[in-house]
């Protein structure tokens, strides 16, 4: 089974040991070659390329960011100033790699494109696979 740090490493490597004991009590082994190895590397120059078979697994990386608002009535029952918006930001590692040092920036402008000042947050609610805020 294929296992996330085998994909971050890129792939994996497999050598085979195969050994035998003949009836006159000789031992005799070979290391696995790969058929599919054009450069038939020798590092023991016996013949034999006794060499790995290696499976690359493609990195493929990629992320998906998506921002959600809804809005808090003040208790006016009318939708304007004194409301909060609320958004809720999600990050998702869509790739097939480990992602490391994941970080948002959250600009706020108004529909004019002025710059607007969170009052609060943002805060780190919760991470499906256990990674820690920040």
């Amino acid at each position: 089974v294929i296992t996330q740090d085998d994909v971050d490493a890129g792939g994996v490597s497999n050598t085979v040991l195969a050994s035998g004991d003949s009836p006159d009590d000789t031992n005799v082994t070979d290391v696995s070659d790969d058929p599919n190895d054009t450069e038939n590397v020798d590092p023991d120059n016996d013949g034999d390329p006794d060499d790995p078979t290696d499976t690359e697994i493609n990195e493929d990386p990629s992320i998906i960011a998506e921002k959600s608002a809804t809005i808090t009535d003040n208790g006016d029952t009318v939708l304007g100033a004194g409301d909060t918006i609320n958004y809720v930001i999600t990050v998702e590692n869509t790739g097939n790699v480990t992602l490391d040092g994941v970080n948002i920036v959250d600009t706020l402008t108004d529909a004019d494109g002025t710059v607007l000042t969170l009052t609060t947050g943002p805060t780190f609610d919760s991470a499906d696979l256990g990674s820690s805020e920040g």
